[in-house]
């Protein structure tokens, strides 16, 4: 990308971001990226979303952990919100002012909690996301009396109960495991 273009895309992003005042900044960064490569389709996504988040820092002063924080949160609603190609083709075809409006409708209709929690999944605890919990053995051994007891082994639903007694600790009138009135 020469000079010229890039100073350009800065125009057009800072334009753009008064246009999507209304959104948070993850998604007002993706709205820009969006903005960005259906007014120039050449340009990358990555490329794009660089130069949202350059002149969103630039015109806000974020600090760089909150920078950093809403472009990571920004590209997950391109990756997994707004990943459809054809859309932006669509949008593309718009006039400047519709096409504002019709980013400003798709990003406000992603949700960031279940766009993170695809990108945690994805990533399975590397970079930044959160595994998925696994049960524990422990968990799945419960499971599996709950089953037994369910279908009617009464040598599951002893073992549930003891465990039950074991997690509410010791009645009252109860020493080690015997009533007191039978010692």
């Amino acid at each position: 990308m020469n000079a010229s273009a890039a100073f350009a895309d800065d125009e057009t992003a800072s334009t753009a971001l008064v246009a999507f005042a209304g959104l948070p900044a993850a998604k007002r960064i993706a709205a820009v990226a969006l903005y960005l490569q259906a007014m120039r389709s050449p340009l990358s996504r990555e490329a794009a979303l660089a130069c949202a988040a350059r002149a969103y820092g630039i015109r806000f002063g974020l600090s760089p952990s909150g920078l950093k924080k809403a472009v990571s949160e920004g590209r997950a609603i391109l990756q997994f919100g707004l990943a459809d190609g054809r859309f932006l083709e669509e949008v593309a075809r718009l006039r400047s002012s519709d096409m504002l409006a019709a980013l400003e409708i798709a990003v406000r209709r992603v949700s960031l909690r279940e766009v993170t929690r695809a990108r945690a999944a994805l990533l399975a605890g590397g970079r930044g996301g959160r595994p998925m919990a696994r049960p524990t053995p422990a968990y799945a051994a419960v499971r599996k009396l709950l089953e037994l007891a369910e279908a009617g082994d009464a040598t599951a639903r002893a073992e549930l109960s003891a465990i039950c007694d074991l997690i509410r600790g010791p009645r009252p009138g109860y020493v080690a495991d015997h009533p007191v009135a039978s010692r």
